[in-house]
C-alpha cells in the first residue's frame, strides 16, 4: 500500500497562507491498484481526509517568529476534524536552520 499526503499552499501576503490538503490518501498496490478508504468511526483513522489550511506568522525580531494555524476538514463520509497549532520559530542564521517548538491540538 502507498500512502500519500498532498498539500497546496498559496501565500496571500503579510506572512499568511491558505491552501488545501488531502491527507492519508491510500492506494492499494496488491493486484490491481485501488483507492483505500475508511469511513467507519469504530475503526479509526478516518481517511482520506480533505482539509483547508491557514497559517499566519508574526515576526517578533530577526531571530524569532510566532505562527498560528489550522487544518480543518472532512473525511470521505463527512466526519469533521481539525488540527490547530501555535509555533515559536527560532532562526539560527549561522547554521541556516530553524528550531520550531509549539503546541498542537
Amino acid at each position: 500500500m502507498i500512502q500519500l499526503n498532498s498539500t497546496f499552499c498559496w501565500g496571500i501576503g503579510r506572512e499568511a497562507e491558505i491552501g488545501i490538503n488531502v491527507l492519508s490518501f491510500n492506494i492499494n498496490t496488491n493486484g490491481s491498484p485501488s483507492l483505500e478508504s475508511n469511513g467507519d468511526t469504530a475503526n479509526p483513522p478516518l481517511y482520506p481526509f480533505y482539509t483547508i489550511n491557514f497559517q499566519k506568522a508574526f515576526t517578533i525580531s530577526k531571530l524569532f517568529k510566532i505562527a498560528v494555524g489550522t487544518q480543518s476538514g472532512f473525511s470521505k463520509d463527512f466526519h469533521f476534524g481539525t488540527y490547530n497549532y501555535g509555533n515559536l520559530i527560532t532562526a539560527l542564521q549561522h547554521t541556516r536552520s530553524k528550531i520550531i517548538t509549539g503546541i498542537y491540538v
